[in-house]
């Protein structure tokens, strides 16, 4: 005897399945069990000025930055960041999420409800760390950095859909959770600064984001647990007005640094760069100023360039004024 499926019988197999996930993998964990880690992971502590400091080595900071930055991190509050080009905001921001604690378990897949399922992990963007939990729903984790700029589009919080698996996959700020979400140069996006704190505000102030899931319709909440950075080289008072600032816990400013502290940078970079000293290199570069500003990235560019000049003239890099005087013309447009 032969047994097959009539047409009513395959119509009825396809809405089943076109109705339910074909997600494969270890199983989704549940709301409240992604909501509890997640809420371990945020937990503020206490960062000893040591911690900061050897986290933060390496870059020139102005007085007060890195206890705003200390206490934007242990309060896990949004941390905005602007100055001049070149002086360290992105470079600060991309530090912070060593300041965040220890590695973090996230789940592999979430359980959305309705027989939906959204994917969290991501091997792009999140890290494994060693000695992974033998419940292989969780992977540990180090605290994640999503980092977004010019390119960023407000449809990027929003989940995508895999209509092969039919399975939901997480947006930037979810898979930034427990780490830190950055959103650098504000302002050079195609929507406003504005539209972008606009989506933010309710997650900020709630702690919970409200996503739509395009395939059922239906709007789900997810925990919201990332560290809010935004960096830009505009000016603040035109991106956004007070009322929006005011909604952004820590300002800090990078200002331009000044010549000790550019001499420091160029001390480190000369030394990265095995370049030999010089006893009036320095005393030429800040002649050549002439009153230009300067900026955080100057020393590094500048001696790259006098690498290369002395590769491709080849003769060993030195900081004579012939070398430095070529360097030194690539660096800036003419006026």
């Amino acid at each position: 005897m032969a047994y097959a499926l009539t047409k009513q019988g395959r119509t009825r197999s396809d809405q089943i399945a076109d109705a339910s996930t074909r997600y494969l993998g270890p199983a989704p964990v549940s709301a409240a069990e992604y909501r509890a880690v997640l809420a371990e992971a945020a937990k503020p502590g206490t960062l000893d000025l040591v911690k900061v400091s050897l986290a933060l080595s390496g870059i020139e900071l102005a007085p007060g930055v890195m206890e705003a930055v200390r206490a934007a991190v242990n309060s896990r509050s949004s941390i905005f960041i602007y100055g001049a080009p070149g002086n360290g905001k992105t470079t600060l921001a991309r530090r912070i999420p060593s300041l965040l604690g220890g590695p973090i378990v996230i789940p592999v897949a979430l359980d959305v409800g309705g027989g939906e399922v959204m994917t969290i992990f991501d091997g792009a963007v999140h890290r494994l760390e060693p000695n992974q939990p033998a419940d292989r729903r969780w992977r540990r984790v180090s605290r994640t950095l999503v980092q977004v700029g010019g390119e960023f589009q407000l449809e990027m919080f929003d989940p995508t859909w895999e209509d092969g698996s039919r399975v939901y996959g997480a947006p930037l700020q979810v898979r930034a959770n427990g780490g830190v979400l950055l959103i650098d140069d504000l302002g050079r996006q195609r929507m406003s600064p504005k539209q972008i704190l606009d989506r933010l505000l309710v997650p900020l102030e709630q702690d919970t984001d409200f996503l739509n899931l395009t395939s059922s319709g239906r709007k789900v909440e997810i925990p919201f647990q990332a560290q809010v950075a935004l960096s830009t080289n505009l000016k603040p008072a035109e991106l956004l007005d007070e009322a929006y600032l005011r909604r952004l816990a820590y300002k800090v400013l990078m200002p331009d640094p000044t010549w000790e502290m550019w001499c420091r940078i160029f001390e480190r970079e000369r030394e990265r760069l095995t370049i030999p000293p010089e006893t009036h290199a320095l005393e030429m570069i800040q002649t050549m100023y002439g009153g230009r500003p300067t900026r955080g990235n100057h020393p590094r560019d500048l001696l790259e360039r006098l690498v290369d000049v002395s590769s491709a003239r080849g003769v060993r890099p030195q900081l004579t004024p012939d070398l430095i005087e070529a360097a030194w013309n690539t660096l800036f447009v003419a006026s």
